[in-house]
């Protein structure tokens, strides 16, 4: 890929980031952590194709004087720490936050610090035909679990029925257990998807909080939650 791809997809981010912390304080838990995360996975992405392409072509000389001379670099260091103060401004990783205590607010927070940690470092492993079906595994499950929590604070009886978001995630999650191995061919066959041990019990919570019709409808689903 063009470094001027890279470059202008990191703008993007950047750019988006910057218009979601503007209207922060009007969003729910849920819609603010999916936001984080859809911007994390699309960072992350980048990043990955970043060392990808200077691995292959050549580091340029990093100059925190002259930016100009790695743009595209530094575009992703600043689209980084709009992302921080993003989360910062959010208290997503304050242990003051309200719901920091709840079992599922920390796995949630597990698994974001995982996908961060390994964003900044390239390592979110990722193919071009892989990206969106990542993306949706990770937004979904951070989504739908924090949708539950936050619902669950006025109504402790509640109980998900958002079929067709709670479908798509499982479909998504079997496509990218089952497709993972392309994605870093570094990995053995008893090797699972990245995030899978972060992944499976926020699964596990949406499944044990969410209202099925019936048991047939409940193995169904369950089935497909069980890792490969």
């Amino acid at each position: 890929m063009e470094e001027e791809v890279l470059l202008q997809e990191a703008q993007l981010v950047n750019h988006q980031v910057r218009q979601k912390a503007l209207c922060l304080s009007k969003q729910s838990l849920s819609t603010t952590l999916y936001a984080y995360t859809a911007a994390l996975c699309d960072l992350g992405a980048v990043t990955h194709f970043m060392h990808e392409f200077y691995d292959q072509n050549g580091w340029p000389e990093i100059d925190a004087f002259q930016k100009e001379t790695s743009p595209l670099y530094w575009e992703i260091v600043e689209a980084y720490q709009n992302l921080s103060n993003y989360a910062k401004d959010a208290r997503i990783f304050d242990s003051y936050h309200p719901r920091w205590h709840d079992l599922a607010y920390q796995q949630i927070v597990k698994l974001l610090k995982q996908v961060e940690i390994t964003s900044r470092t390239g390592d979110y492993q990722i193919t071009r035909d892989m990206t969106l079906v990542k993306k949706a595994v990770l937004c979904h499950t951070i989504g739908l679990s924090s949708e539950i929590l936050e619902r669950q604070e006025s109504d402790s009886s509640f109980q998900s029925d958002d079929e067709s978001n709670w479908n798509l995630l499982l479909e998504m999650w079997n496509l990218y257990q089952n497709n993972h191995r392309g994605i870093d061919v570094a990995l053995d066959s008893n090797s699972k998807a990245q995030y899978t041990e972060e992944i499976t019990p926020l699964l596990s919570y949406i499944d044990k909080n969410y209202s099925y019709r019936n048991d047939y409808e409940r193995n169904r689903y369950q089935e497909k939650i069980l890792t490969r």
